[in-house]
């Protein structure tokens, strides 16, 4: 079965680059918009090397999703870029994040994600139920929720 295909989004924003970059990368902010996750940076500023916990779930029942920022291109980069990739024991996937300003004033965002079950036999499961239910539709809408709030605060914060 072919593996799960990256979702990729992409939005404007009247927002500056500089300040979507900063809402966007500013990773607890990301909790209010993924029910039911709270999110635990390594330290305050994001850098190549950077560890980020964020766990899912109700009380005790849940589980943690471990990133690692492997790409770190910031400000005054353009495009500026931040890359994750999954190490926790459950979801494997990685996701890349492009900001650039555009020409004729405020940003672009794109989004690409890409996110499965990490243990085998659960990637069939879930390969096989995103093929039954017509695309990785879930995902997609995860990311449109938390990617349309964070521009929302980016552009209300201007």
């Amino acid at each position: 079965m072919d593996p799960v295909t990256p979702v990729t989004l992409t939005r404007t924003s009247t927002a500056t680059a500089e300040r979507l970059w900063a809402v966007v990368t500013d990773m607890v902010r990301h909790a209010k918009y993924v029910p039911f996750t709270t999110i635990h940076p390594q330290d305050a500023d994001p850098h190549l090397g950077w560890e980020v916990l964020a766990r899912t779930g109700f009380g005790p029942l849940g589980f943690k999703d471990t990133m690692l920022v492997t790409g770190w291109e910031p400000p005054p980069a353009w495009p500026a870029r931040m890359r994750l990739v999954k190490t926790g024991r459950l979801l494997d996937g990685w996701a890349e994040i492009v900001i650039e300003p555009r020409a004729e004033g405020g940003s672009r965002l794109t989004w690409h994600e890409q996110i499965e079950p990490r243990p085998t036999p659960l990637r069939f499961v879930a390969r096989l139920g995103a093929r039954v239910a017509g695309g990785d539709r879930a995902t997609e809408a995860m990311l449109a929720r938390l990617i349309d709030g964070l521009l929302a605060e980016a552009e209300e914060s201007r």
